[in-house]
């Protein structure tokens, strides 16, 4: 498909283009005998937002409560514009997390998670919406599933490991699986605030 593709388009733009969506698509529903729109219906329809375009426009949006409904809706259109981008379909999980829907977010990494088992990236997403869905067992199993290769989603495991820990009141424990997180040269940055966050805890 040829997207929608400007080298500046603007999140407003996006926001009115899967707005103009929503409002139009129980027309394309009860005119398609199938009673479902196909991707290429979307693109025959409307003027599709790449992947690409959709998540630079909702990374901001997600930074605040206000905008996060905007960053949803955003991510709705494109997953069906794109539904086989495993891009789109993290950030519609990622959105679905920052409203606090944390079953439809991991409806989400669960198909990722079926999809590719040992992407680290969304294992850390799967635990840690485990996590804030107050189930610590499913968090402790996934996790001693896996290993990354990649040092800084590693540290991320273990960051959500020791966090469970403390949930758990297990406070040696968390000390101990921070020991490598303290120690590293690098951090995501939103981990190294959590990290800040847990100190004397």
């Amino acid at each position: 498909h040829a997207f929608y593709e400007k080298k500046t388009i603007s999140t407003d733009e996006i926001l009115l283009k899967a707005r103009q969506a929503a409002l139009a698509e129980p027309k394309l529903l009860a005119d398609n005998s199938n009673g479902v729109i196909s991707a290429d219906e979307w693109y025959e329809n409307y003027e599709c937002i790449s992947p690409q375009n959709a998540i630079e426009s909702v990374q901001e949006l997600w930074e605040f409560k206000e905008t996060r409904p905007d960053a949803l809706e955003i991510m709705k259109f494109a997953k069906k514009c794109n539904p086989k981008s495993a891009d789109v379909e993290r950030a519609l999980g990622i959105s679905y997390a920052r409203m606090e829907n944390y079953v439809w977010a991991m409806k989400s990494f669960s198909k990722l998670l079926a999809d590719n088992p040992n992407d680290c990236e969304t294992v850390a997403w799967v635990a840690w919406t485990y996590q804030q869905m107050a189930m610590p067992d499913d968090v402790e199993a996934i996790l001693s599933q896996t290993i990354c290769n990649d040092d800084l989603l590693q540290h991320r495991l273990e960051l959500i490991d020791a966090m469970n820990d403390l949930t758990q009141n297990r406070h040696d424990k968390a000390a101990a699986k921070l020991e490598s997180v303290y120690a590293a040269d690098e951090l995501y940055r939103s981990d190294r605030d959590a990290l800040q966050s847990m100190q004397g805890m």
